[in-house]
C-alpha cells in the first residue's frame, strides 16, 4: 500500500522550528526505517524553498530522493488571517491535484492547523476517492478546552472550528498523547476505534550525562548558575503557568532556598522577561534567584536536566508534555501537574500536583530537596520510564494503525459495490475463442459474470468469436473502436505476453484504461511485435524505458553478449508502459506485485489491486464419467494416471519429471502412466524431450497429446490421478491449469516458486523452488502409495477454489476496483483540474496575471516525474573532447561502462557534455564506447537534457579548466532541487606545488575552491583524500560541502596463462624485475629509483628496472638520462605508452612492482599488480596503507643509499619467497567500483556527513 504525507508543517512559520515540526519530521523518519514493503511518500510545499531544500536534505537520507515531491501555488495575497480568498482556493485545488497524482491508499496530513498565518495551505475538504483513509496527527485540543484564552478572535475561532470539521471527518486519526485521545472523543465525538494513541520520544542528545567538572563549571558560568537549581522549561503562552512556577518556588522556605535558583529555559521578548521578573519580585525573590536563560542549545539543555536537582513543570495544559520527557530522559527527578498528558509521561502519583495551586508546586518540590531517597526514587523511575517512550514504538503504533484502517475502508468500500449505482458501459479488448489462448479461454467464462455489473462491448483483433449470442456483451473488431469510443465509461484491456495481445499497445497509448494483468513479463509479446510484426527497435526501446541499465547490461554491445535477446526475455519484464499508461491495474497473484516492486523500486502511480482469477466448480466427477473418459484417452479403469498440462517448454521441467517418473516406483509398474498434455516446443528442448521419450524403456506409457481442444482438456482432468505442474523462470501468470485441476478435485504437485506460492500448503504438495529427479521421485513415490493423502489433497484444493475462487465473488471484486480507478482517474485528470480552477477564477477574468502565474504553477507540478527512476547525469565533458589515455579518464570510461550497464534497479544515468553553457548528451563518445543498444531511440545527435526534480550532476571528468561554465549549470541543478557532486582525485598540485608545471597549482586551487564550494557534496577515491581534503579545507578556510565520500577504484586486468611475451617485454624482465607503472612525472620518484638501482647495480645484484607508462611533465633532463643512461636496453627499460596487453606481460612477468610516489590519490598500478600475485613494494604513505594493507612491503624515502638498502634485502627475500603475496589484497572489478560509487551518491553511503563520521 501507499502511504502520501504532507509534511508542510516542517517548513511553515508557525510550525517548522517548533515542536510540531520537530515531532513530525523525526516521527516520519522512523516510519521511513518501519515502512517494510510499503511505498512511502512525502509531500512538501515550494513557496518555503529554504526549508524545502533543508527538509530533502534530511529526508533524502531516509527515503529514495524521487520518494519526495513538492507542489506550487502562486503566492497569496494578504486578506485577512484565516480568510478564504480566491488564492487559497485555486491553492487547495493545486495542492489536493497533487496529493492525489501519487495515488495514496493512505492520505496523512502531519497538521491540519496550518494557514491561519503565512502562506500555507491546508486545503478546507480533503479529497475523497474509494478505499482512501485520510488521516491526521492531532497534538492537541488546548482552544477548545481554554477558549476564553485561544478563540477570543473571531476570525481565528471560524478558522479553527473549520479545521476541526476536516479533522471530524477523517478516517483515522495519531493522538500524541491518551490524555489528547480523550479529548478528541470528549469533545469532538470522535469513534473511539478512529482514534490511536502513538506517543513520541526525545531526541537521543536526551540522556544521563556525566559532566566532568570542567564542564558543569562551564555550563555554570554560561548561564550564572549556583550550586542548586529547579529547573523548569517554558514557552510564553499563559498555559505554561509560568506565574505559578515562579510562586510555588517563592513559598519554599527561605533557608532551603539559600544556595539555590529557579532556572526558567525559555525564549522569550523583552517585555514578557520584564514581566516574569516582575512577578518574581513581587513573590519576594531577589534578582539572582531567578534565571532566564534565553534560548539555550540541546546539547547545554541535555545538561541542565543532568544537573538540575528537581525539574518542575507546572503547565496547566499539555498535548503531550516534551520537556518532562527530555528531563526524565536525562535522569532528573521531575515533578509535575496532575492534569492532561503530564502525568502519563512521568507515570507516578506521588510526583504530581495540582498546578492550580501554587502550594500544593511547593509542597512537592520541598519533598524532593529535603528527601534524598524520594529524590533517588523519582531519578530511577525517570530513566526507566523514559526508555518506554521510543519513536521505533511511536512508529510501529502509527502504522499498525494506519494500516489496519486501510483494511477497514477497503471493506466497507467493497460492501457497497453494486447497490443502487447505475451500470457503467465498459469496452473490453480481449482475445476470445477460437484463439488459441488461455486469456481467450478464461474471458469467455470471466465476462458473463461481470456483465452484472457493466453493459460490456468486446473490442477483438478481427478473429470471429465462436461464443454464441447471449453471454451478456456484444463483440466489435477493434477497428471500430475510434468511432465509438465516447460511449464508455471505462476501458478494460485484458493483457497477457502473447501475440494476440499485440493490437491493444497502441489503443493503451491512447486510451488509458483499466489493465487486467495476466502475465507480469510481456517480453515475449514486445518482441513478437519487433520481430514478427516487422516494428524494428520496437523491443529495445521498451526495454530500455522499463530498466534503463539494467536493459543495457544484456544489450550493449560493450557487453558482448552471444544472446542479447534471449537474455532479456528471460530476466526482464518490460511491462513498465503497459502498467504506468493504466489508470489501474488488476493481477491475480501476490508475486506479480512483488515482480513489479523488484524491478521498479521507484514504482509506478498507477493503483494495483490484487484480485484472484475467477475459477467454474464442475460437478464433482462420478464413477461413470471418469470411465468413459479413460476408455476414450485408452486407459484401462485401475491404471495410475500422471498428467502434466499446458505447453510443453523448458521453463516447465518435463525433462525433470521423466526422470522422477522413471526413478520413483512408478517407472516399472506398468500401470503407471505419463501424460504430458499439451503441445511439445519446437525448440532444441522439444527436440531432446522427445528423444528422451523415445529411448526411455516406458515409452510406451509416455504420451504427448499435442494442443488440446477443451472437450479433450476437460477428459484429461477426469481421467488423472495426480498432476505435476512444475515452472522455473516464472513469467508472474496464474496458472490456469493447476486451478482447473484443484477445481476438478485433482491432486497436485507444484514447485514453491512464483504464483505457486499463493496456494496453501494443505491443498498442494509443494517441492523446492527448483526441484530435482530425487526429490520429485520421492513425492511421486509417497503419493503413489498414499491414495488416503491423494483423497485429502483432492477435497482440500477443491474445497479452497470453491471458496477463493468464486465468481460472483471475484467478478464483485473486478467491479469495484474498476469502479475504484476510474473515479481515482478524474480526480487527477488535467481537463477536470482546469475546469475546476478555471470555476475559481471565473469572476476575475480581467486579472490576467494571476491566471498566469496558475497556469505556471500548474506547469510545473506537471512537469515534475512524481514516479521517475532517480536519474544521475554524468559529466564526460573532457573525455569526449580529447581521450588523452590518462588515469582519469580510465576510470571515467570504466564508471561511465558499469553505470550504464549496472544490475541496479531505480536509476537513470545519461553521460553528459558541457555546451554553450547547457548540458547535451554526449551520444557520439558513447557510441565509440559501444553502449548505445542498435535501434535505441537515443537522443540524436546530442539532445539537450533539461534538469529535472531531483537530478543528480556527477562532476566525474576533469572539470578544471571550464568550472566556471558549470556554475550557471549548478545553479539549474540546485533550482531543481537537485544535487551536484564532485569528484576529487587527488590535491597533489597544492600539496606538492614544486612537482607540477609552474602555475599549476595556482590553476588547480581555483579549481578546487570554486568545486568544494559550490558542490553539495564531494566523493574521494579513496579514504586518504577525503581525510586530506578536509584537513587542507580547515587549513585555508573553506566550507566543506555537508557530504563527503569516497569510494575506491577498480581493476579487470586478468591473469592470463600462456601468454605470449613481445620482445621488449621479455628483455625488459629477463632478469629478476622492479616494475614501475604510470605516467613518467616528478611525483613518481624515477629519478630516486634509478640512483637507487645504480647502487644496487654496483653492488653486484644483478636486477632489472622496468619504467611503463607515458612521457608526463617535468622530465626532460629525466628521459635524456634515463635514454642515455650505460644500462639502458640492458639492465634499466622504458617501455612507453604500453598497451593493455602489454601491461599484462609486464605485471606477469616481473618480480615486483615498485611505486614510489610522493602522492597518490588512489594507486591503481597496486591493484592491477595484486590481480597478477605481483609482490609490491610502496612508498610508506597513508592511501597504500589503506589499499594494499598487509599485502606489500613499505620504504620510508629518504637517500638513495637508503633506497638501495632497502630493495637489495628486499630482492634477496623475493628469491626465497619471503615478501608479502598480493594476491589476497582486496580490490574491486570495475563493475564493484560503479556500485560502490552508486552507494555513495544514491544511497548516500557517506563517509562524514555535516562535519561528523557516517561511516568508517
Amino acid at each position: 500500500m501507499r502511504f502520501v504525507v504532507d509534511l508542510q508543517a516542517c517548513q511553515t512559520e508557525i510550525s517548522a522550528r517548533r515542536g510540531v515540526g520537530r515531532y513530525t519530521e523525526t516521527l516520519m523518519r522512523h516510519i521511513a526505517h518501519q515502512r517494510g514493503d510499503d511505498d512511502l511518500r512525502l509531500c512538501f510545499s515550494k513557496i518555503y524553498t529554504g526549508a524545502l531544500k533543508r527538509a530533502i536534505d534530511e529526508f533524502e537520507l531516509h527515503l529514495p530522493r524521487q520518494h519526495l515531491s513538492a507542489y506550487l501555488y502562486p503566492s497569496i495575497a494578504a486578506q485577512g488571517q484565516g480568510s478564504r480568498s480566491r488564492d487559497t482556493a485555486v491553492a487547495e485545488a493545486l495542492v489536493q491535484r497533487h496529493w492525489m497524482s501519487l495515488q495514496p491508499d493512505v492520505l496523512h496530513i502531519a497538521h491540519l492547523f496550518e494557514g491561519f498565518h503565512g502562506q500555507a495551505v491546508c486545503p478546507r475538504t480533503l479529497p475523497a476517492a474509494p478505499g482512501l483513509v485520510r488521516s491526521t496527527t492531532l497534538y492537541d485540543l488546548i482552544p477548545l478546552r481554554f477558549p476564553d484564552q485561544y478563540l477570543i478572535d473571531p476570525a481565528y475561532k471560524s478558522w479553527y472550528m473549520g479545521q476541526l470539521r476536516i479533522l471530524s471527518n477523517c478516517e483515522h486519526i495519531l493522538a500524541i498523547s491518551a490524555s489528547t485521545r480523550a479529548d478528541a472523543i470528549e469533545l469532538l465525538g470522535i469513534d473511539s476505534d478512529r482514534i490511536t494513541t502513538i506517543w513520541g520520544a526525545v531526541d537521543p542528545v536526551f540522556h544521563p550525562q556525566q559532566l566532568t567538572d570542567e564542564s558543569e563549571r562551564n555550563l555554570r558560568a554560561r548561564y550564572g548558575l549556583k550550586s542548586k537549581i529547579v529547573l523548569y522549561t517554558a514557552g510564553d503562552d499563559h498555559r505554561k503557568n509560568l506565574q505559578g512556577a515562579i510562586e510555588g518556588y517563592a513559598g519554599l522556605p527561605a533557608e532551603l532556598r539559600r544556595g539555590m535558583q529557579l532556572v526558567i529555559v525559555c525564549s522569550i521578548s523583552e517585555a514578557t522577561r520584564e514581566r516574569v521578573l516582575n512577578t518574581a519580585r513581587k513573590s519576594g525573590l531577589a534578582s539572582e534567584e531567578v534565571i532566564l536563560t534565553g534560548y539555550v542549545s540541546d546539547t547545554d539543555l541535555a545538561s541542565l536536566y543532568s544537573v538540575c536537582d528537581v525539574f518542575v513543570f507546572p503547565s496547566l495544559y499539555e498535548g503531550f508534555g516534551l520537556p518532562v520527557l527530555e528531563a526524565m530522559s536525562c535522569g532528573a527527578p521531575v515533578v509535575g501537574a496532575d492534569n492532561s498528558a503530564v502525568g502519563e509521561i512521568i507515570g507516578r502519583a506521588d510526583a504530581l500536583f495540582d498546578a492550580q495551586r501554587s502550594l500544593a508546586m511547593t509542597e512537592r518540590v520541598a519533598r524532593v530537596l529535603q528527601d534524598s531517597s524520594f529524590r533517588e526514587a523519582l531519578r530511577q523511575n525517570a530513566v526507566e520510564r523514559a526508555k518506554e517512550f521510543t519513536w521505533e514504538r511511536s512508529a510501529r503504533l502509527a502504522l499498525t494503525a494506519l494500516r489496519e484502517s486501510h483494511r477497514a475502508e477497503q471493506r466497507r468500500f467493497s460492501s457497497v459495490v453494486g447497490k443502487a449505482s447505475p451500470k457503467k458501459r465498459v469496452a473490453i479488448f480481449t482475445p476470445l475463442p477460437p484463439a488459441r489462448s488461455g486469456i481467450a479461454d478464461y474471458s469467455a467464462t470471466f465476462l458473463p459474470q461481470l456483465a452484472r455489473y457493466f453493459e460490456i462491448d468486446v473490442f477483438l483483433d478481427g478473429e470471429v468469436s465462436e461464443l454464441k449470442p447471449g453471454n451478456g456483451f456484444n463483440v466489435f473488431a477493434h477497428r471500430d473502436f475510434a468511432d465509438l469510443r465516447d460511449r464508455y465509461d471505462a476501458v478494460v484491456y485484458e493483457m497477457g505476453n502473447s501475440e494476440f495481445h499485440a493490437y491493444m499497445l497502441e489503443y493503451m497509448k491512447r486510451y488509458p484504461g483499466v489493465v487486467i494483468l495476466h502475465d507480469a513479463y510481456l517480453s515475449g509479446l514486445y518482441g513478437y511485435v519487433d520481430f514478427n510484426l516487422g516494428q524494428a527497435g520496437t523491443y529495445t526501446r521498451e526495454s530500455l524505458h522499463s530498466h534503463g541499465p539494467r536493459a543495457r547490461r544484456y544489450l550493449a554491445p560493450a557487453q558482448q553478449n552471444a544472446d542479447p535477446i534471449g537474455a532479456t526475455m528471460i530476466n526482464l519484464p518490460l511491462s513498465k508502459t503497459a502498467i504506468e499508461s493504466a489508470i489501474g491495474v488488476i493481477s491475480h497473484t501476490p508475486f506479480n506485485l512483488q515482480l513489479m516492486h523488484r524491478h521498479y523500486p521507484e514504482s509506478i502511480a498507477t493503483p494495483y489491486r490484487i484480485i484472484k482469477q475467477i475459477v467454474r466448480i464442475p460437478e464433482r466427477t462420478d464413477s461413470e464419467h471418469r470411465r468413459g473418459a479413460r476408455a476414450a484417452l485408452g486407459f484401462r479403469e485401475h491404471d495410475f494416471v500422471v498428467c502434466t498440462f499446458g505447453h510443453i517448454t523448458w521453463t516447465k521441467c518435463g525433462d525433470v519429471l521423466l526422470e522422477a517418473f522413471s526413478a520413483s516406483t512408478m517407472g516399472p509398474e506398468t500401470g503407471a502412466k505419463l501424460v504430458f498434455a499439451g503441445e511439445l516446443a519446437r525448440d532444441d528442448f522439444g527436440h531432446r524431450l522427445h528423444g528422451a521419450i523415445e529411448s526411455s524403456a516406458f515409452k510406451e506409457r509416455v504420451t504427448i497429446t499435442g494442443y488440446l481442444r477443451a472437450s479433450d482438456y476437460d477428459d484429461y482432468l477426469a481421467a488423472a490421478d495426480l498432476a505435476v505442474q512444475l515452472r522455473v523462470q516464472t513469467r508472474g501468470g496464474t496458472s490456469k491449469a493447476i486451478l482447473d485441476c484443484m477445481a476438478h478435485g485433482v491432486p497436485l504437485i507444484v514447485n514453491e516458486a512464483g504464483s505457486f506460492t499463493d496456494y496453501p500448503d494443505d491443498a498442494i504438495q509443494k517441492t523446492t523452488p527448483i526441484p530435482d529427479v530425487a526429490e520429485l521421485a520421492e513425492t511421486l513415490t509417497l503419493l503413489y502409495q498414499r491414495r488416503d493423502l491423494l483423497s485429502k489433497l483432492s477435497t482440500v484444493s477443491r474445497a479452497y477454489v470453491a471458496r477463493e475462487h468464486d465468481p460472483e465473488l471475484i467478478a464483485a471484486g473486478h467491479a469495484l476496483a474498476i469502479d475504484e480507478f476510474v473515479q481515482r482517474s478524474a480526480l487527477v485528470s488535467l481537463p477536470e483540474s482546469l475546469t475546476q480552477i478555471g470555476a475559481i477564477l471565473a469572476d476575475n477574468r480581467g486579472d490576467s496575471s494571476h491566471a498566469r502565474e496558475v497556469a505556471l504553477a500548474l506547469h510545473a507540478n506537471l512537469a515534475q516525474p512524481l514516479f521517475a527512476r532517480q536519474r544521475i547525469l554524468v559529466d564526460v565533458t573532457h573525455i569526449n573532447d580529447s581521450d588523452e589515455k590518462t588515469g582519469i579518464q580510465r576510470v571515467v570510461r570504466n564508471i561511465v561502462r558499469w553505470f550504464y550497464c549496472s544490475d541496479r534497479t531505480g536509476f537513470d544515468v545519461i553521460a553528459v557534455r558541457l555546451e554553450s553553457n547547457e548540458l547535451v548528451e554526449a551520444s557520439a563518445w558513447l557510441r565509440t564506447q559501444k553502449l548505445i543498444p542498435e535501434h535505441s531511440g537515443a537522443a540524436t545527435p546530442e539532445g539537450r537534457i533539461q534538469p529535472r526534480w531531483g537530478d543528480i550532476l556527477l562532476m566525474l571528468d576533469s572539470s578544471w579548466a571550464k568550472i566556471d561554465e558549470y556554475l550557471p549549470v549548478f545553479e539549474k541543478i540546485r533550482d531543481c532541487f537537485g544535487k551536484v557532486y564532485s569528484v576529487i582525485y587527488d590535491l597533489l598540485p597544492v600539496r606538492h606545488p614544486h612537482l607540477f608545471v609552474k602555475g599549476g597549482a595556482d590553476w588547480f586551487g581555483r579549481w578546487l575552491e570554486k568545486a568544494v564550494q559550490n558542490s553539495d557534496g564531494i566523493v574521494c577515491i579513496s579514504r586518504a583524500v577525503a581525510d586530506e581534503l578536509e584537513s587542507f579545507c580547515r587549513s585555508v578556510d573553506y566550507d566543506l560541502p555537508p557530504r563527503l565520500g569516497y569510494w575506491h577504484l577498480g581493476c579487470d586486468f586478468q591473469q592470463t596463462t600462456n601468454m605470449i611475451l613481445v620482445e621488449r617485454i621479455r628483455s625488459a624482465t629477463s632478469r629478476p624485475t622492479l616494475l614501475m607503472v604510470g605516467t613518467v612525472e616528478p611525483r613518481k620518484n624515477h629519478a630516486l629509483a634509478i640512483d637507487a638501482m645504480e647502487i644496487v647495480w654496483a653492488n653486484g645484484v644483478d636486477a632489472n628496472l622496468c619504467i611503463a607508462g607515458k612521457r608526463g611533465w617535468m622530465v626532460e633532463e629525466l628521459m635524456k638520462r634515463l635514454r642515455g643512461h650505460i644500462e639502458f636496453g640492458r639492465r634499466l627499460h622504458l617501455i612507453e605508452q604500453p598497451s593493455d596487453e602489454e601491461l599484462h606481460c609486464c605485471y606477469q612477468s616481473s618480480t615486483g612492482l615498485l611505486v614510489l610516489s610522493a602522492g597518490e590519490g588512489f594507486g591503481l598500478p597496486i591493484v592491477e599488480a595484486a590481480q597478477f600475485d605481483t609482490p609490491i613494494i610502496a612508498n610508506d604513505i597513508p592511501v597504500f596503507r589503506e589499499i594494499a594493507g598487509e599485502h606489500a612491503s613499505y620504504v620510508t624515502l629518504g637517500s638513495a643509499q637508503q633506497l638501495a638498502n632497502d630493495l637489495k634485502a628486499w630482492l634477496e627475500r623475493a628469491a626465497r619467497n619471503d615478501v608479502p603475496r598480493s594476491m589476497g589484497m582486496p580490490r574491486l572489478s570495475w563493475e564493484q567500483s560503479a556500485e560502490a560509487l552508486l552507494d555513495v551518491v544514491l544511497d548516500n553511503q557517506w563517509y562524514r556527513l555535516n562535519g561528523k563520521e557516517a561511516r568508517a
